[in-house]
């Protein structure tokens, strides 16, 4: 009888080593959502929630020899996982469960910036021309603040970021690009800017200062999905509750353990195509460990191309120090 394989989350990780796995073993795939969706972009959802339908295909039609159990996973032991209804044995596993975003403040209309479940309600309010705070000035941050300029104009859009720029991971002239993109659609940028709390009309400062906002969306504090799995994870976990992973993918202290994407402590940037190489490195690692082989593949972190979508019909490419903006990364975006 083949090996039982589980894999909980179905993100680009997980749904990449599945689409290997299910040929050599019995795959569990564990997923919140019963569908896999491309989140590169999901931010144009805010606006276009019609285009769910491009960007989302269901677990069942791209896998369909994997058990799909639509749930979350609970508890992790040596032998087996948990969902609320059922314990799923297994002899590896495979942890793909992601990250998301904090909400460190607690009040009214407080969303997370790519949780779409909440997107509904979020359009409703941006309709009315809603004063419209976005905590976290990275990547997301700014992708959302221009899908949200691009489509409710009459919004008021304020950006708090806690450093000194806006996307600082990027190249300067990528930073200034986007500002300029943004400040002249009427945003305001506040730099070196920490929220603290949430009133009945805005928010405050570190400093003290008051932003008005009748919505807020938390782009920034990125946190892994360990929270059900500390336990079992006790001496696997970084100060930030990540897992920390050997080259091969193998979780610290396990051997039929693996993790893959934006749940690992890997220092680099968490992408969408870094996760669907861990992905498949872990599968072909698992297939070699099932094996008897104790020769490993080993996923090595590098510069990788990034893509920055400002609306529609603008963008920006980067790949160390170069940049490239306007129309033509646009095209690749929404290619």
């Amino acid at each position: 009888m083949a090996p039982n394989v589980v894999i909980i989350g179905g993100g680009f990780a997980g749904s990449s080593a599945a689409r290997i796995l299910h040929h050599h073993f019995n795959v569990t795939l564990i997923d919140t959502k019963d569908y896999f969706e491309f989140t590169p972009s999901i931010l144009r959802l805010i606006a276009h929630p019609h285009h769910a339908g491009r960007i989302r295909a269901k677990h069942h039609d791209y896998l369909k020899h994997v058990r799909i159990i639509t749930h979350s996973a609970t508890r992790i032991t040596r032998k087996d996982v948990h969902t609320p209804t059922t314990i799923h044995p297994y002899d590896y596993l495979l942890i793909t469960a992601g990250a998301h975003y904090g909400t460190p403040l607690a009040g009214k209309a407080i969303y997370n910036g790519v949780q779409t479940s909440t997107y509904p309600r979020a359009r409703d309010i941006l309709s009315t021309g809603a004063k419209t705070l976005i905590i976290g000035g990275g990547i997301v941050g700014i992708e959302l603040a221009t899908e949200i300029l691009q489509a409710y104009p009459q919004c008021k859009l304020t950006i708090a970021q806690g450093g000194p720029v806006i996307l600082p991971r990027s190249p300067r002239k990528a930073q200034v690009y986007a500002t300029k993109h943004l400040t002249t659609r009427g945003a305001q940028i506040l730099t070196n800017t920490t929220i603290t709390h949430r009133t009945a009309k805005g928010c405050t400062t570190r400093t003290g200062a008051t932003i008005e906002a009748d919505i807020i969306f938390i782009c920034t504090g990125i946190q892994s999905n360990t929270e059900h799995f500390r336990p079992f994870l006790t001496n696997s976990l970084d100060q930030r509750g990540a897992i920390n992973v050997h080259p091969t993918l193998q979780v610290i202290g396990q051997h039929n353990v693996l993790a893959a994407g934006d749940i690992t402590s890997i220092p680099e940037e968490k992408l969408a195509q870094c996760a669907q190489e861990q992905g498949s490195i872990a599968a072909q690692n698992i297939i070699r460990l099932a094996q008897g082989k104790t020769t490993l593949l080993t996923y090595k972190p590098r510069p990788r191309p990034v893509l920055i979508s400002l609306g529609e019909t603008d963008a920006i490419l980067t790949y160390k120090t170069f940049t490239l903006t306007g129309r033509v990364p646009s095209l690749l975006k929404h290619a």
